[in-house]
């Protein structure tokens, strides 16, 4: 866990990341101290570890991990105005992604609402949009994020008989911008991603994208059987190597539509030989009505949490403003929260259940597939950000 996380920050902090070395023995024992000590984890108690002295005494000074437990008792050893000054550049990282709203209610949650796991194996669809306008660096961390969860889902199919596997495909658009590891490090997830049942689609717009971490050779490397399209000239002579047959860019770059080159796996010259595949067909007309008639199915209910969980749920959703919802919540004791939510994802269930039973209650078919996402996966923000509360408190 604390090397995926780790992966995480490196993508996203970019080229600072190698040159920040006391940054990353920082980061990695304060995410040692906070998984092996503190239950429900969160990236906001990161953040509480490098700014409240209290809490990070609390939660360091009987850690049993035998890497991270000399490390802060050889901190504490140190005047707090010192520390202040070496936490700076870590808790700025922190902060910068803490204080993204978007962010912050994705990593200020202790359990995730997607399981991709059992995505994959129920063979559902998910599709993550990560808009360019929450910023490169904040689009880097999350997409980064949503990787390592995807292939930690694709590699625990272990437990499963190889021809039991259900083929999943993954398709990642600008792949490079989310790709945390070197290139040997991807190259071997990679392999075992094909062994687990996984097909990869890695889109990106030149192969000067992948510089970084020799990513050209680790995909190359990973990949039997290449076709080549039309190439632009700054690319066409990496191709060209994959294609010893060809002698010059230009049986690359004036292909025509449609039409492409072979290479073989294993990189020895054969006769030239172009494919030419079938325009793109048109969209066949009962497009909608297919597109109507996918509502889901109902979901199993979960264990009932309890009447007294969801009378108290209840009184919260009664509240008139998210404010007032937020303050009710910023109370709650913290040993009562898994009561709440468990009675939020049961309430949320039922009504799931009964707009996929009654898509008539919501006629509109594009706000209905936006209603049944929420009451899957979503959260509301009051209750994030009340949670957020609750641990800076």
């Amino acid at each position: 866990m604390v090397a995926n996380v780790m992966g995480v920050m490196r993508k996203a902090m970019g080229a600072n990341w190698d040159t920040a070395v006391q940054m990353q023995e920082i980061l990695e024992n304060a995410l040692l101290a906070v998984l092996g000590g503190q239950p429900r984890p969160t990236m906001v108690h990161l953040l509480k570890l490098l700014t409240n002295p209290d809490y990070r005494y609390d939660l360091t000074v009987n850690i049993a991990d035998p890497i991270a437990a000399p490390y802060w008792q050889s901190l504490e050893q140190k005047k707090e105005k010192e520390l202040d000054a070496i936490f700076s550049v870590p808790r700025r990282r922190i902060n910068a992604f803490v204080r993204n709203t978007v962010v912050r209610r994705i990593v200020a949650q202790p359990d995730s609402t997607v399981n991709f796991r059992q995505a994959i194996d129920r063979g559902k669809i998910i599709l993550v949009q990560l808009d360019e306008r929450m910023g490169p660096t904040n689009r880097a961390f999350v997409g980064a994020m949503m990787m390592y969860k995807l292939f930690g889902a694709v590699m625990s199919r272990m437990d499963i008989e190889e021809g039991e596997r259900r083929q999943v495909a993954i398709c990642v658009d600008e792949f490079q911008t989310f790709v945390g590891q070197s290139g040997q490090e991807f190259a071997n997830i990679l392999e075992q991603a094909r062994k687990m049942g996984a097909s990869l689609t890695l889109a990106h717009q030149h192969l000067g994208q992948l510089a970084e971490g020799d990513l050209v050779r680790s995909v190359a490397n990973n990949t039997g059987t290449k076709i080549v399209f039309r190439a632009e000239a700054s690319d066409a002579p990496q191709f060209l190597k994959w294609l010893p047959e060809l002698k010059a860019i230009e049986d690359l770059t004036t292909l025509a539509n449609y039409a492409a080159r072979p290479a073989n796996g294993n990189g020895s010259p054969q006769p030239v030989c172009t494919l030419y595949t079938y325009a793109d067909p048109p969209l066949p007309d009962p497009a909608e009505e297919l597109r109507s008639s996918r509502r889901g199915e109902p979901e199993p209910l979960p264990a009932h949490p309890g009447q007294a969980a969801l009378a108290h749920l209840k009184r919260v959703q009664a509240l008139p403003s998210d404010e007032e919802r937020r303050a009710a919540l910023r109370a709650l004791p913290e040993g009562d929260w898994p009561a709440y939510l468990a009675a939020r994802r049961y309430d949320d269930a039922i009504r799931r259940n009964e707009l996929i039973e009654h898509p008539e209650k919501l006629p509109d078919k594009l706000a209905r597939v936006r209603e049944l996402v929420r009451l899957g996966y979503g959260t509301p923000h009051y209750e994030t950000e009340a949670q957020v509360d609750a641990i800076l408190r």
